[in-house]
């Protein structure tokens, strides 16, 4: 781990601040996270990485671009928050049936459109997930 982080504050980073000077860009330190993606089990010590002589801080979760990658590449943080958008949706379906039972194309256009959309989108990524992580319970009870 430490050569590795030599190697990414000597390389990458270094590379990363001198574009950013050369462009007038500036990063937010907020903003700026670093999380390790690792499969085994054993813990490994946090990375210790400056970014315009600041430290940049190390999380396990992130949401880039709308998906939450963990540092295990579980999804089940993302699940989590699906399901719980996902049922505030089917809330909103559950009601429109009610009242308009026989219209059975708008009620399915309103399943595509709040929940489906929300399923599909990032699903190539956190697809691969365990069965046990899966919104199928959600999908069929709009159905």
């Amino acid at each position: 781990m430490n050569i590795i982080e030599r190697k990414l504050q000597q390389t990458q980073v270094f590379q990363v601040e001198k574009w950013a000077d050369l462009n007038g860009f500036k990063f937010s330190q907020d903003k700026t996270k670093v999380i390790h993606f690792c499969h085994k089990c054993k813990l490994h010590l946090d990375l210790i990485l400056y970014l315009n002589k600041q430290l940049i801080s190390v999380t396990k979760e992130i949401k880039f671009l709308g998906v939450i990658f963990d540092n295990k590449l579980h999804f089940k943080a993302h699940i989590d928050y699906l399901k719980n958008k996902c049922l505030k949706s089917l809330n909103i379906l559950k009601i429109v049936a009610h009242k308009n039972g026989e219209q059975i194309k708008r009620l399915l256009t309103l399943y595509r459109t709040l929940i489906r959309s929300k399923i599909d989108y990032g699903s190539i990524v956190y697809g691969s997930t365990q069965k046990s992580y899966i919104l199928d319970p959600i999908v069929n009870q709009a159905l």
